[in-house]
């Protein structure tokens, strides 16, 4: 499973939450969805690929999804539609969601309070995707923290709502 993002206006939220069923098209192989086009601008995305787990149990302290600024972030925001895209729907942060949860993300990046939460043998004890983890997946989860940040930061700052999916 992949922990995949993209960043679309306020005006193509609306759009996707009226028709649900064209998400798919934003974060699916476009070579199984027979041509289906979701109609909407992606205005920036991400994969986080295999890290999305660590990243939000680094962001949480929790496998599990949490309500807050910070548990929005990969697990968190609304459904949107009923299609299982691996993990579940997709979901979504409101432009004013996606302000609070990037004021957040943007704060814990700069400084080591996620890093304080890196242990391998309980990411692995709790059983977070991929399955084991190991010293040396620190600098991917960093990485890994750092892009996601700033890919919040910039969808903030232009007034953007954030999708996420685990496909």
């Amino acid at each position: 499973m992949m922990g995949r993002f993209a960043e679309v206006s306020a005006a193509d939220l609306a759009s996707l939450q009226a028709s649900p069923d064209a998400v798919a098209a934003l974060f699916v192989d476009p070579r199984f969805l027979g041509g289906m086009s979701a109609g909407v601008t992606k205005l920036a995305e991400l994969d986080l690929d295999k890290a999305w787990h660590g990243v939000h149990y680094l962001l949480t302290g929790s496998a599990d999804p949490v309500e807050s600024p910070l548990g929005r972030i990969v697990l968190g925001g609304t459904e949107l539609g009923e299609d299982d895209l691996g993990y579940g729907p997709a979901r979504f942060l409101t432009p004013a969601d996606t302000a609070t949860s990037a004021g957040e993300l943007i704060v814990l990046a700069a400084g080591d309070g996620w890093a304080d939460r890196f242990d391998p043998d309980a990411m692995t004890a709790l059983g977070l995707y991929p399955g084991v983890w190991g010293a040396d997946d620190r600098e991917w989860l960093a990485d890994a923290v750092t892009r996601l940040a700033a890919f919040y930061a910039t969808a903030a700052e232009r007034g953007s709502a954030v999708l996420t999916c685990i496909v």
